[in-house]
């Protein structure tokens, strides 16, 4: 036989040793009826039977519960905070003596507890403040928790306190957002935007700023119980803007102790010099609260 002939004879391996035919490619008769639905549930089971025992032979000591009581994945670990996630807790005495200052940016996980505590400045707390002598919130910094100090608070411009705002002396430096109240012992002062649910100061009150600058509050009144009022910027209380000149008002405790409501113009000579009196900057008008007032004296 020729090379040629040789490339073009058809292959047969019916007469190498050890070839069985195997019958794959051998037409059968055509089916009748519908085709026969595969039994996957007893193939999965023989699968699975087989897929043990080459695990037991493979190791023994392995725990078959492992795979056999576990038949979804495991959900994935819970996602973790930023590495510059911080917690600060005391553990000595000279810590809670000594100021505190962090610097962001930074997140703190719980509390703070200081002396003197100063966040410098992009400073997330998930947790309460609290400065024993004095407390001061740098820009654009967020309290996810109240700020409390027996002391004066300080918050600068571009933060967020979403609790109260509890100190001796506070002084807020807009734009600032208080989500609950800001209560001082003796003096407030906010200068420029402010916003917070109510204001309110044991002696004087003080509202600053620029006509383009605006103080929001969302109770009906703001609040200094022995002081004055002072107020230089645009007010809106309880939605509401304030005129300042009709809607102060001056409540002082008379003779006999009776309350009385007056103008400025008037107070110097219904009290004697010196004399305490609470002022009120109000959306209420005068009869308003004088009937207001009249409602609290039959109580």
């Amino acid at each position: 036989m020729s090379e040629e002939d040789r490339k073009t004879e058809p292959l047969n391996f019916s007469n190498k040793p050890g070839f069985q035919p195997s019958g794959r490619f051998t037409p059968g008769p055509a089916q009748e009826g519908p085709l026969t639905r595969p039994d996957f549930e007893n193939n999965l089971a023989g699968f699975r039977h087989d897929f043990f025992q080459f695990v037991t032979e493979a190791d023994p000591d392995f725990n078959l519960e492992l795979i056999q009581n576990n038949p979804a994945p495991p959900p994935p670990p819970a996602p973790t905070h930023p590495a510059t996630e911080e917690v600060w807790h005391p553990t000595r005495k000279e810590e809670m003596s000594g100021p505190l200052r962090l610097s962001g940016p930074k997140v703190i996980t719980g509390d703070i507890l200081g002396d003197q505590v100063q966040l410098l400045g992009d400073v997330r707390v998930k947790g309460t403040l609290f400065g024993r002598n004095s407390a001061h919130i740098g820009p654009g910094c967020v309290i996810e928790g109240h700020v409390i100090s027996g002391g004066p608070v300080k918050i600068d411009a571009g933060s967020r306190v979403e609790g109260a705002v509890v100190g001796l002396n506070v002084s807020l430096a807009g734009p600032v957002y208080i989500q609950g109240p800001v209560v001082s012992r003796q003096n407030l002062e906010t200068i420029g935007s402010v916003e917070a649910q109510a204001l309110y100061a044991g002696t004087n009150l003080a509202l600053k700023g620029s006509l383009s600058d605006e103080v929001r509050v969302e109770a009906a009144l703001i609040l200094a119980k022995a002081g004055n009022l002072d107020v230089t910027v645009p007010v809106k209380l309880a939605k509401q803007p304030v005129d300042v000149e009709r809607q102060k008002f001056y409540l002082a405790v008379g003779e006999g102790g009776n309350v009385i409501l007056t103008p400025v113009s008037e107070l110097g000579q219904i009290l004697p010099a010196g004399s305490s009196h609470t002022t009120v900057l109000t959306t209420l008008t005068d009869a308003d609260l004088e009937n207001l007032l009249a409602e609290l004296e039959k109580l």
